[in-house]
């Protein structure tokens, strides 16, 4: 057998062996390290551009836990002091934050932007916003009616909120929006059928940590969720704003 093949490589020329041994260089140069697309280019641009914004990175204290870099939070920290703040007060660092992710997606080809939607950290971002805005609007009572389903919220702040709606959309499917649009829902009211079983469970857990210290509790109301739903900011009609 190895003579045969012996036989048959002293019948073939020099320069075809010289180009089968670069065919198998290239080939092995491609799976080891695949070529860049456009979309790694702009998504690696964007990334770098949220680095302390979106994206947490290192800061120079160390962690005290682990001895390693601490990384910073910065969008947690700034949606839950917005939460916490009155009437919006302290949501001008995390609306900020807000308005420079849909800044950074105009500079996106489009079928970039879809990919870079797929990355967990995208749909997370836009649930928090969604429920925290959508929160915030409801203020400590419900609206009074749908007419003032925007609360104290601005125009410059509906704006945004109507952008990061339609992409979410565009983004996501129709059951991720249903289940967003339901676990913030329960965030703001309690169903009259279930009241009572829940502020037992309230009172258990409040017996339980008398004395700890405790953050602001939101005080729910007892609301059917279909009324709930048309009263909230969930259903701002975005026309004006597109």
């Amino acid at each position: 057998m190895e003579q045969e093949l012996a036989k048959i490589f002293r019948y073939i020329p020099e320069w075809v062996f010289v180009l089968i041994l670069i065919s198998i260089l290239v080939v092995f140069v491609f799976f080891d390290n695949p070529l860049t697309t456009v979309c790694d280019t702009q998504i690696a641009d964007f990334s770098q551009g949220q680095s302390g914004k979106l994206f947490p990175r290192a800061v120079q204290v160390l962690d005290p836990l682990t001895g390693g870099p601490y990384f910073e939070n910065v969008l947690a920290k700034n949606r839950k002091q917005c939460i916490s703040s009155i009437e919006g007060a302290g949501c001008y660092s995390y609306f900020k934050t807000i308005q420079s992710v849909l800044n950074d997606f105009k500079k996106l080809k489009s079928k970039c932007l879809i990919e870079l939607s797929q990355k967990g950290v995208i749909k997370t971002l836009f649930e928090d916003y969604i429920s925290t805005v959508t929160r915030l609007a409801w203020g400590e009572t419900p609206p009074k009616s749908q007419n003032n389903k925007q609360g104290w919220l601005t125009d410059s702040e509906l704006k945004t909120f109507c952008q990061v709606k339609k992409y979410y959309n565009v983004f996501f499917k129709p059951q991720d929006w249903d289940n967003l649009t339901r676990r913030t829902l329960s965030e703001l009211v309690v169903d009259p059928k279930t009241y009572q079983k829940e502020e037992k469970s309230k009172k258990e857990i409040f017996d339980e940590e008398l004395q700890e210290e405790k953050e602001y509790v939101f005080e729910k109301a007892v609301m059917d969720f279909r009324k709930a739903y048309d009263l909230s900011l969930l259903t701002f009609d975005c026309l004006y704003y597109q």
